[in-house]
């Protein structure tokens, strides 16, 4: 973990497929070929979770060959909601056999106090590294979406490396309004609309470079 922070995670994950959807791409889907910081702030927060902290990503590594592959699927689709639902046939780009290691550590959200901080941050950095090491989850980790899951996750040894792969990655993403933590009811959110105080787009440049994906403080920003 040269470069890296002394109380950042490695983490080893790996399953049969992954889904990064785009969002420039509304009836098919098509997937990122490099797993965002986004997505893995998601996986990482079905290991552990809780109001007061954040997974902060400074890296993810990509361990397997990129391989994109096609996938069709019957899903139920609606139009208009006054209409009776509709099967269809979707058709997806995948990734297949992805495997990553996500390096991140714990941070504290915006609104959490040091005293707080100081008396909690031990205790939540040592849970984290127990149910990776045990493989515990609160609920069942994927790779973007639910239908995509995590077959293994464990801490990550030097026998993980990246592969040589090279690739630049645009990401357009949009941020949102934060909401401030409240020590005393921990799970209220406080003022704030989460998931409507929508903003302009950002688009987020991120580079990988001999199969490593650092992760830019703008991306940071984002990932927050």
């Amino acid at each position: 973990m040269s470069g890296l922070p002394r109380n950042v995670l490695g983490v080893f994950v790996k399953g049969e497929s992954a889904l990064f959807t785009r969002p420039d791409h509304r009836r098919q889907r098509l997937s990122y070929p490099v797993m965002p910081p986004s997505a893995a702030r998601g996986l990482l927060e079905q290991v552990v979770f809780d109001h007061a902290f954040w997974w902060k990503v400074h890296r993810i590594d990509v361990c397997s060959p990129l391989v994109l592959r096609n996938e069709g699927r019957h899903e139920v689709h609606f139009d208009d909601p006054g209409k009776l639902e509709e099967i269809c046939l979707r058709e997806s780009v995948i990734v297949e056999s992805p495997a990553y290691v996500i390096f991140a550590e714990i941070a504290a959200k915006p609104g959490v106090t040091a005293q707080y901080w100081s008396a909690k941050s031990d205790g939540f950095w040592h849970e984290a590294k127990r149910r990776i090491e045990r493989g515990q989850a609160w609920g069942t980790p994927f790779f973007g979406m639910r239908e995509h899951a995590v077959s293994m996750w464990r801490p990550a040894t030097a026998a993980d490396q990246p592969v040589a792969v090279d690739m630049d990655i645009t990401l357009p993403i949009r941020i949102f309004e934060e909401v401030p933590f409240d020590e005393a009811q921990p799970l209220r959110h406080q003022g704030g609309t989460a998931g409507k105080g929508e903003l302009n787009p950002l688009f987020v440049p991120l580079r990988v470079r001999n199969g490593r994906m650092p992760v830019t403080a703008q991306s940071v920003k984002w990932t927050l």
